[in-house]
């Protein structure tokens, strides 16, 4: 049976809108979003560096060049960002017996002298170990054209300010780097190639980063005579910047590092590697909202309880991966989907209950934080059946939400309140799992992360920090 929870959406609101983010996977299920990367980048370097090249390794890694983009703009030093795919397509990776994979030749693996590992990532590594000075042009062409995948998948994206395409990976062994690098899976042979590819690059050891999974400290054992120095692990809190104590300690680091460099030399290089995902993420602004300030975001009270959020074919499809629909080819979730809001006022505390598409999705403890809070709720099994087969939602593209609680109020955080400092993230979400799949095919094992089939699904249909 279906509840009525009242889902009238008010027409007060001055704007009301519904984005696409991709996010990193951080160990401890915490997600890195393009946009929070994208403010502790501009924080940590931006007026600092001469040159800055952001690489990132991950399936729908798009917004990241978005986001980033946007936020360096007006910078003065020259900056890109490479991503290996927009936010609609998966990074394939593979690891074969033989140095040819669907007619592409790959990056023979460090970890195994029997294997090769093939994909965008191997191809962009395997071009910075063949040529070390190679401009950030040629690396994204190089890993564009060998990597394996179907045409059509290959979406990687390369944003640049004027000539940023043009500069190299390492000035000299002054530059810095920071290689941020999670995967929650053994090691694959291409942390430990990247590791020596910046070296030849010409970046010293000790002005490599190198952060890997939840390895605190110590060598990623490969089995040669050089391991590749881990320094730290690749959390959320050591890489974006958050105002707590310790937060973005990776990217202050590398601030350090320009700030002693010479003028015209300040050069540094952010690589990051992780599984991938996409959220759907909406804000909403009060009516005659005034740009810059806070306290503007949506008020929900116990009557004035809803919102909607809109959808699209690339996230229903992921969104429902293991349960229900077509799936994705070979490709299984590694986590649960998620609901998601962020707060920047309490005036309530206890317990809220979260409705979609009139169905009890779980409950979270509101704080009461004057300051407010980001909660997320994990989504079974049973609650995704009900939307698939029993829901509007694949008929409308729509989700209709509905915060329960008996009393009191909340406002949900926008990103003026996000770039101003009062909260770490914005907006209502819901989150597609991360997913990961092992392929068994003659002497081969593919890594995927999360790929999307584009076409709209036929059938109709708490935790907290």
């Amino acid at each position: 049976m279906v509840l009525g929870l009242g889902l009238a959406v008010p027409d007060a609101l001055a704007e009301a809108v519904t984005e696409t983010h991709s996010y990193l996977q951080a160990p401890n299920d915490e997600k890195v979003f393009d946009y929070q990367l994208a403010e502790s980048i501009k924080k940590a370097l931006s007026g600092k560096f001469d040159d800055l090249t952001v690489v990132v390794s991950a399936c729908l890694s798009g917004g990241f060049a978005t986001e980033i983009g946007a936020k360096l703009k007006d910078d003065a030093g020259k900056w890109s960002i490479t991503t290996s795919r927009d936010q609609s397509k998966v990074e394939r990776f593979a690891e074969t017996d033989s140095s040819v994979y669907e007619r592409f030749a790959g990056l023979k693996s460090q970890t195994d002298p029997d294997k090769w590992i093939h994909g965008w990532e191997a191809i962009w590594i395997k071009q910075l170990l063949s040529n070390p000075k190679s401009t950030v042009q040629q690396l994204y062409d190089a890993a564009k054209s060998g990597d394996y995948d179907q045409p059509g998948a290959k979406t990687s994206r390369l944003q640049f300010s004027a000539a940023g395409n043009q500069s190299t990976v390492g000035l000299d062994e002054k530059s810095h780097s920071l290689v941020w690098y999670n995967y929650n899976r053994a090691a694959g042979a291409g942390a430990y190639q990247l590791y020596q590819g910046l070296i030849g690059a010409g970046f010293a050891d000790k002005r490599i980063l190198f952060a890997y999974d939840n390895l605190k400290g110590g060598d990623l054992a490969r089995g040669d005579e050089r391991p590749a120095p881990v320094d730290d692990d690749a959390t959320k809190k050591n890489l974006i910047i958050d105002g707590t104590a310790g937060s973005g300690k990776l990217l202050l680091e590398v601030a350090k590092g320009l700030d002693a460099a010479d003028k015209g030399r300040k050069k540094a290089t952010i690589y990051l590697g992780s599984d991938g995902n996409i959220a759907e993420v909406k804000q909403e602004k009060v009516g005659n909202p005034q740009p810059g300030e806070a306290r503007q975001g949506r008020v929900f009270t116990p009557t004035d309880n809803a919102t909607r959020l809109e959808l699209d074919p690339t996230f229903i499809n992921a969104f429902f991966v293991d349960v229900a629909g077509p799936g994705l080819p070979d490709l299984h979730r590694a986590g649960l989907p998620q609901f998601r809001w962020t707060t920047a006022e309490e005036a309530y505390s206890g317990r809220v209950d979260v409705y979609i598409e009139g169905y009890l999705a779980g409950s979270a403890d509101m704080l009461g934080r004057s300051g407010g809070a980001e909660y997320w709720i994990d989504l079974s099994d049973r609650l995704l059946l009900d939307l698939y087969y029993r829901s509007s939602l694949l008929g409308d593209l729509v989700a209709d939400i509905a915060f329960k609680f008996h009393e009191g109020s909340f406002r949900v955080a926008t990103d003026w309140d996000f770039e101003l400092g009062r909260a770490d993230s914005y907006g209502v979400a819901l989150v597609a799992p991360p997913l990961r799949s092992t392929v068994p095919e003659a002497g081969t094992l593919a890594l995927l992360g999360l790929g999307l089939a584009a076409s709209l699904l036929s059938q109709r249909t708490a935790s907290r920090r």
